[in-house]
């Protein structure tokens, strides 16, 4: 199976392609399956398509009102493919009885047109899961200051902080894309608290990683892709980055 070269319009229709037939066959887990593994998660549903891509105004819109910019590839994936027509469906504890796993529809690509919940929650992700751990799991960087005396001011100085640090792009659940430099190839993170881990050196190879099964290509295939850049110089970079590369340096190092 020959993989379009780039990340070019070429490649982001092989993904479409190959995603939807995939999906066109896709066996997916029903609620009475996570119940019976007693776990929460979530899942395609089976027929899912791509709804296509937005035009550059809507596009120059979103920047707008989400006072950011977009990088060049992420742009192109928002004018050829957006997001999908319809969530992924599974379950999760609720927080009321968290001895039972409730059924639960989750977005997975954000529609920006609609998703304006969704968004929200995963910008107040980065912040909330950094409060979080420094509540509970003492959490205070030498980046950031004299840490304050009170759990209140700790946490309004970790908002700050945030607000002043390179934008992250939500591309799906918990993965982000860095948005500053607004530049094509900026790396992709999981980020869940402060842990905070390599997806991929760019949108390209993320895809290839996240998406492998569905793809049905070989790990090899994108780890090749993730090597082509010398793990070290790519650790030094993410290092490198204001406020961000602090916590990974101190979750990988």
């Amino acid at each position: 199976m020959e993989i379009p070269a780039g990340f070019t319009e070429q490649f982001l229709n092989w993904f479409r392609a190959r995603t939807e037939a995939a999906w066109s066959m896709y066996q997916p887990w029903k609620f009475e399956d996570y119940v019976a593994a007693g776990v929460g998660g979530s899942d395609w549903q089976r027929g899912t398509r791509w709804v296509g891509g937005l035009s550059e105004e809507q596009i120059e819109q979103i920047e707008r009102q989400w006072s950011l910019r977009f990088p060049p590839d992420y742009r192109l994936f928002l004018r050829v493919l957006h997001t999908i027509d319809r969530p992924r469906l599974g379950a999760f504890y609720n927080d009321d009885s968290p001895s039972h796993l409730v059924p639960c529809k989750r977005p997975s690509f954000y529609n920006w047109l609609v998703d304006k919940e969704a968004l929200l929650g995963r910008f107040d992700w980065l912040v909330e899961g950094l409060q979080f751990d420094v509540e509970h799991s003492r959490l205070w960087l030498p980046g950031w200051g004299a840490k304050p005396s009170t759990l209140s001011a700790q946490k309004e100085r970790v908002r700050a902080l945030v607000a002043a640090a390179p934008r992250m792009i939500p591309v799906i659940e918990h993965r982000y894309l860095l948005a500053d430099p607004c530049q094509s190839g900026n790396p992709v993170f999981s980020i869940y608290q402060s842990d905070i881990i390599d997806y991929g050196p760019d949108l390209r190879t993320y895809f290839l990683r996240e998406f492998s099964r569905l793809l049905d290509i070989d790990e090899d295939r994108w780890r090749k892709e993730r090597e082509a850049n010398t793990q070290r110089a790519r650790q030094e970079a993410y290092e490198a980055i204001p406020f961000w590369g602090e916590i990974y340096r101190d979750n990988n190092g």
